[in-house]
């Protein structure tokens, strides 16, 4: 369905603005079960990449984004299948380095047990967000030793470490904008944390099409 926000009351349609060019898959019930039903498919592993080729439009979006969780088996194996990058996304508590560590861990096995598929998948990227920072993007322990320890876990591994995209710092505007379902303008000197977001844009190579990007 098409992605919008909020800027009137009620569930009418005309309480929503659509957001162009960007389309939403939204959860249901039933996805709960995926993972033991995929068990059950004999496409197993392939399902997704047998919608994309039989019921996705060619060319409809330029980049997709799927989110799994880093313990799923199967569920999680289909969208590496089709997907070329895949992003470790971490925040500001040590449970998401052990989700981390969960999500190589599964990839590994992926690769083990389907690489008569050509199967390589492995994690590109890892995007840290809610990280308290200073003004001049350190770290401010102070903020939360957690989030500091979470990063050095990251920083002091060798093969997570070229892996870190830009930071994405903590901001209660983000909290806001989730409350009040009102996207954040995509230009506002005032949110620092903006500029985060568009450097790991451009870190990822996603073209931006608004002013804030550096010449």
């Amino acid at each position: 369905m098409p992605a919008r926000y909020r800027i009137g009351e009620g569930e009418d349609d005309d309480a929503f603005r659509r957001i162009p060019n960007l389309d939403l898959i939204l959860g249901t019930p039933e996805m709960a079960d995926a993972e033991v039903n995929l068990g059950l498919d004999p496409a197993g592993v392939l399902w997704l990449q047998n919608v994309m080729d039989e019921q996705l439009p060619p060319g409809r979006w330029s980049i997709m984004f799927f989110d799994c969780g880093p313990t799923l088996g199967i569920l999680l194996l289909s969208i590496a299948m089709v997907g070329p990058e895949v992003i470790g996304c971490v925040a500001d508590e040590f449970k998401y380095i052990i989700g981390l560590q969960d999500l190589e861990d599964t990839l590994d096995k992926g690769a083990r047990k389907f690489r008569r598929f050509g199967f390589k998948t492995e994690v590109q990227h890892i995007l840290a967000t809610n990280i308290p920072l200073d003004a001049q993007g350190n770290i401010r322990r102070s903020g939360g030793a957690v989030a500091d320890d979470a990063i050095k876990a990251i920083r002091g591994n060798p093969d997570w470490n070229t892996k870190l995209l830009p930071i994405i710092r903590r901001k209660q505007r983000f909290k806001d904008t989730i409350v009040t379902q009102r996207p954040l303008r995509f230009l506002d000197p005032r949110n620092e944390a903006l500029q985060d977001i568009a450097a790991v844009a451009d870190a990822l190579g996603i073209q931006r099409l608004n002013s804030t990007r550096k010449r």
